[in-house]
């Protein structure tokens, strides 16, 4: 008999107690029999077991794919950004080295859009998304890219452009060009000013919220339709995590909710002025929802977080004997690529661009397939040491990004077991609270 720790879990919601056996993906109402042939609340006997949980890949195939059907990819432009968001990403990495921070050149984005027409020959639509720093820090570059592409379409490609920025530089003239290229625009506001200021400030530490509502009443009212269509938003969800007021306050817009990644500044936040250890788990919460029979209302205004529970559908469909990659992780540079000020590709923009572990190329040379390699034996050697012990595995949402953080006994991974407990705590209310809910499940998509 072999023992397997904690690919059990006890769910304990307010309909009864259920069993998450992460082994075969069966959900089971814990009974008093079922309770006895517990070895303890996170553990339970299997003949001969063995959970595998790492990435086959086919470097062929991703050799194919990548070769000729990049279908997005995202421009770094500038390092440089005239914000000091204090949970951003690169606060302890880039802006502490602020001499190294680099602009893109004309030449070498000329090579990324070479590289991006070479490899895009079999896609009908290639994304290309325009990122900082502040990418309209280089407004001229954003023009260069759109024009350069257009003057070389030879054969009718579909390009579609996006950019993201904190909105504190879109004036009008810089909305008159966008609106006619129709380029979509992510803003990245955190909610009412309150909310949106304790992080969200310039690099003396002045608040951004007036600039950024300025503009955007600028847009909607000259530019309604683009403000309509083409503005959406993002949203960071950070310490003390009070997700309904933001929730509130972008009620009737399209808004993508991002949780801060638990840094240094976050730690010590924390714990200084809410009395907080990283390792409590409180300081998470599950959204607060009543998951019964709500109202059409209720519905539409907690319809992203209710998809985003419909993968807890899939709970049932056994998978014994089959290697599984963790759900955050991707196919690297198939979704999309990131491309570095000075010509590097990078796995994408969220990881670190100085890692050489994810350096997978250059817009000169072309992707470099052994990096690829190294990359995929390094994830699953970190998989196979803390990944395959875990009941929460299929439903994780660590990914490359976060890599260096997978600890099975680590902050980074309590959290996340926590954050899936909750969202199942939630799930099994709705589906036996709520009498819609297997319509409402068919009819609502994936968030």
């Amino acid at each position: 008999m072999n023992i397997i720790k904690d690919l059990c879990k006890i769910i304990d919601c307010n309909v009864s107690k259920f069993l998450y056996n992460g082994f075969d993906n069966t959900l089971t109402e814990l009974d008093s029999i079922l309770q006895k042939s517990l070895n303890d609340k996170n553990g339970i006997y299997f003949n001969e077991c063995l959970t595998n949980v790492f990435c086959e890949y086919d470097i062929d195939d991703i050799k194919l794919k990548l070769n000729n059907r990049l279908s997005h990819a995202v421009i770094g432009l500038t390092d440089n950004c005239n914000l000091r968001c204090k949970y951003c990403g690169y606060q302890d990495t880039r802006y502490k080295k602020s001499n190294s921070l680099k602009d893109m050149d004309e030449l070498t984005l000329k090579s990324a859009l070479d590289f991006i027409i070479s490899h895009s020959i079999d896609s009908y639509e290639t994304t290309i998304t325009f990122y900082g720093g502040e990418s309209l820090l280089r407004f001229d570059l954003i023009k260069f890219t759109i024009e350069y592409l257009e003057d070389k379409n030879y054969r009718g490609h579909k390009y579609d452009y996006h950019i993201t920025t904190n909105g504190t530089l879109l004036d009008l003239e810089v909305i008159n060009y966008l609106a006619s290229k129709d380029v979509k625009c992510a803003v990245s506001l955190d909610g009412p000013v309150f909310i949106n200021d304790r992080y969200r400030v310039y690099k003396g530490g002045n608040p951004s919220y007036v600039d950024v509502i300025k503009n955007l009443k600028n847009i909607a009212r000259f530019f309604p339709k683009y403000y309509e269509n083409n503005i959406d938003f993002q949203a960071v969800v950070s310490p003390p995590y009070d997700r309904s007021i933001p929730k509130d306050y972008f009620e009737k817009s399209r808004v993508r909710f991002i949780n801060v990644t638990i840094g240094d500044y976050f730690s010590k936040l924390l714990k200084n002025e809410y009395g907080l250890a990283l390792n409590g788990l409180e300081i998470k919460k599950a959204m607060p929802l009543y998951m019964g029979d709500m109202s059409k209302d209720e519905l539409i205004k907690n319809r992203v977080y209710i998809s985003s529970l419909k993968k807890y559908m899939n709970i049932g469909e056994k998978h014994i004997g089959n290697s599984i990659f963790p759900s955050g992780f991707c196919v690297p540079l198939v979704k999309r690529i990131f491309i570095t000020a000075d010509g590097k590709i990078v796995l994408c923009e969220r990881v670190d661009e100085d890692n050489p572990l994810f350096q997978l190329g250059d817009v000169a040379a072309g992707y470099d397939f052994e990096k690829i390699n190294l990359l995929y034996k390094n994830v699953n050697s970190i998989l196979a040491k803390n990944c395959n012990k875990c009941w929460a595995f299929r439903f994780c949402n660590a990914c490359f990004a976060s890599l260096n953080l997978v600890k099975y006994n680590g902050d980074f991974c309590k959290l996340i077991r926590y954050e899936i407990e909750q969202d199942l705590i939630n799930f099994l209310e709705f589906k036996f609270n709520n009498k819609r809910f297997v319509e409402i499940m068919q009819a609502i998509s994936i968030g």
